[in-house]
Formats: structure tokens, C-alpha cells, sequence
């Protein structure tokens, strides 16, 4: 009898982005716990033992007990000294909305099993309209709605959920983002989830061969901003590809610009990584951060509609259109409808942290965001 061997989240969610940072990690024991991931494992423990505490006393939230979870945890964690303030901070702003819902929970950070996985979401809730699974985080930016739904995590762990918990109208991710005291939730039917089992499937007979041949290559990515293990790529630029395309036939300077756009994009994405793990940073009088942003649109229906109201226009013809809040500000004759009250009632806002630098100390606008998609979780 041939016995299975139970696959964890986080070993194939290591494959996928890296195969040589999964055998370094999860073959070779080699670890890889820089201060980001020490801080993230103290918060995990200490939130774990209030939430545990809380259930026992059924307690929705205490001061007092949420004092001796936090004693308990960090003893428990063994962190680094220098890192005690900053997770005394983090946990401090944690504890002050942070409320159990006794008649939904079910676990937290309990071992879950199928026949072939393991994984351990940090809290589970089960309410008769679905299951939800929230998870900490400890960064310095959180995800949008589109981000979240590409993140693996929440693809492996909805999967499990419908596997484990069957026959629920809905199944939810929350990704908590505690340092920043913002969350986003994707919620979807179990028809939707299956969607994701042939990519979890992929990534598992992917790692098989590569344990049948032995083949653990190194590949570079965003999440090599998040890895601080020693890197034959990484830590040999020479060897990283670069892209040209037909460089030769292109005019010198041609060439050189899309070089220097590419190196920029490159610095500012592992620039970007370090400060999402480390916090931000200070150069030359410029300061490296990340900054929430909200963008806001409304329906061009109603847009127009103000429109026609105030001018009499006929605008039938763009009601496919949106508008942001740019748009509304700045271009007559859309300035007079601004504020307005039906505007406000239709308004749709998306919070995204964008990777900027200013002035260190100044309050205004700072310098032009990366709109690349960075992705990371911890």
C-alpha cells in the first residue's frame, strides 16, 4: 500500500514561485527568517493566543486577556529584541477593534487535512450563509480587490474550504492587513472555487517531477523581493536575463532608453519589496514609502444625467462611459456637479497602496506611483 504524502500550502505555494528556493527551504532545511518574517510569526502567535483565550472564556474581546496574550506569544515566538516595539505597535492597534465573533468560530490556526494537503488558516468562521477564512498580515501595503484574487493563497485555501466544509452558498478570504487596520474579503460559490483546482493540480504533478529528476532551477519574479536566501541568480546580476528586442537593429539611443526603463522599473519593484518587508526609507532627503490611494468612479448614467440637468445636453450617446474623480473636478462642464449628492450616492472607491517617493516630512502630492501590481504576503 503506496502512502501519499500530504503536501502543505506554503511548500507548493514555495514551488510555484521558486523551485530552487522550495528545495532550499523545504528539502535542505535551510531557513529563510529575515526580521519580516520573525515579526510576521510574533503577531500570528500573539493574535493565536488571544483568539484562543478569548474562545475558552467566550470573551468577544478584554483588555486584561489580551495582555496575557500578548506575554504568552512573544515568549512563545522567541523574536528578536529589536523588533519588541514594533510589534507591541502593531498588536496595540489590533486589540483596539478587534472583536471574536463566538457564535461563528469554529478554529484558529488549527491543522486541516484532506488526503493529500495540510494548511492552517489563522481564524475560520462558519455562519449559514457560507464559510470565511481570515488571515493576518503584517505589511506595510495591503491588496485591492483584483490583486487578491490572484494571490495563491486564497485560491488554495477557498479550494480546501469547499473540500472540507461542503455545501456552503458561499466561501470567503479575508486578508487582514493589521498594521494598516484595512481588510479585503473575495467571496465565491463553490462552482467559482473549482475554477482553481486544475492550477493547484498543475503546480502539485510540476513539483512530482521536479522530485523525480531532481531539478530545482531558480526563477526570478516579484517574489524574490520577499526571499532572503542565497541566490545563484539573485545574487549574480551578470546571469539575470535581460530583454532586447532586436537591440541590434534598433538606434543606439532607442536601445538605451529601453534599458534605462527597464532598470528603473526593475530597481523600483525590488526598492519597493525591501520597504514592504522593512519599513520605509530615507535617502537623501527623499522618503521611500508606500502611500494608500482611493480612486473613485461613477456611473456615466449618472453623470450625464447631472449633466442634461444643469445643461440641457444630449449625451445619450456616452452612457457606456465612466468618470473619475479627475474627470469631474477639472473638465466642463462636469466642475458644477461635483459633491453633489447623487454623485456621492453612486460613488465606487478602490483603496491601492502605491509604491512613491517625496520629500521627507512633506504633506502633498508625491512623486509619480508604480503601477505595476506588486504582489507579497506573509
Amino acid at each position: 500500500m503506496t502512502i501519499t504524502q500530504k503536501r502543505r500550502r506554503s511548500a507548493l505555494e514555495a514551488f510555484d514561485g521558486c523551485p530552487y528556493k522550495y528545495d532550499q527551504v523545504y528539502n535542505r532545511g535551510v531557513e529563510d527568517k529575515g526580521d519580516e518574517s520573525q515579526r510576521g510569526l510574533a503577531i500570528h502567535e500573539v493574535i493565536f493566543q488571544y483568539i484562543r483565550l478569548l474562545a475558552a472564556a467566550k470573551l468577544t474581546a478584554d483588555a486584561d486577556v489580551a495582555a496575557q496574550a500578548f506575554q504568552i506569544g512573544i515568549a512563545l515566538a522567541q523574536m528578536p529584541v529589536h523588533l519588541l516595539s514594533e510589534v507591541t505597535k502593531i498588536w496595540g492597534r489590533f486589540r483596539e477593534w478587534f472583536q471574536l465573533d463566538l457564535d461563528a468560530y469554529l478554529s484558529a490556526e488549527d491543522l486541516m487535512e484532506t488526503d493529500r494537503f495540510t494548511w492552517i488558516p489563522d481564524l475560520v468562521y462558519v455562519r449559514p450563509q457560507g464559510v470565511e477564512i481570515i488571515d493576518w498580515k503584517s505589511y506595510f501595503k495591503g491588496l485591492t480587490q483584483a490583486q487578491a484574487r490572484k494571490e495563491f493563497q486564497l485560491k488554495f485555501y477557498l479550494l480546501m474550504a469547499v473540500d472540507v466544509w461542503p455545501n456552503f452558498p458561499s466561501y470567503t478570504f479575508t486578508f487582514n492587513f493589521v498594521r494598516l487596520g484595512y481588510q479585503v474579503s473575495v467571496t465565491m460559490t463553490a462552482e467559482e472555487i473549482e475554477a482553481f483546482r486544475p492550477e493547484v493540480e498543475a503546480i502539485l504533478l510540476t513539483l512530482e517531477e521536479a522530485e523525480r529528476t531532481n531539478n530545482y532551477p531558480a526563477i526570478p519574479g516579484s517574489h524574490c523581493t520577499l526571499c532572503r536566501l542565497a541566490c545563484p541568480l539573485v545574487d549574480t546580476p551578470a546571469k539575470l536575463p535581460i530583454r532586447f528586442t532586436e537591440a541590434e537593429q534598433a538606434k543606439t539611443a532607442a536601445g538605451e532608453i529601453l534599458v534605462l526603463e527597464q532598470r528603473l522599473k526593475t530597481l523600483k519593484k525590488a526598492l519597493g519589496g525591501w520597504v514592504n518587508q522593512e519599513g520605509p526609507l530615507v535617502v537623501n532627503g527623499q522618503l521611500f514609502n508606500y502611500r494608500e490611494t482611493i480612486s473613485r468612479t461613477y456611473p456615466a448614467t449618472t453623470v450625464l444625467n447631472l449633466v442634461e440637468r444643469h445643461y440641457g445636453e444630449d449625451a445619450d450617446g456616452l452612457r457606456h462611459l465612466t468618470f473619475s474623480t479627475t474627470a469631474v473636478k477639472k473638465v466642463d462642464p462636469l466642475k458644477s456637479i461635483q459633491g453633489h449628492p447623487d454623485l456621492v450616492a453612486v460613488e465606487r472607491q478602490e483603496h491601492r497602496w502605491a509604491f512613491v517617493h517625496s520629500k521627507a516630512g512633506a504633506i502633498g502630492d508625491a512623486d509619480q506611483p508604480d503601477d505595476e501590481d506588486d504582489e507579497g504576503g506573509e
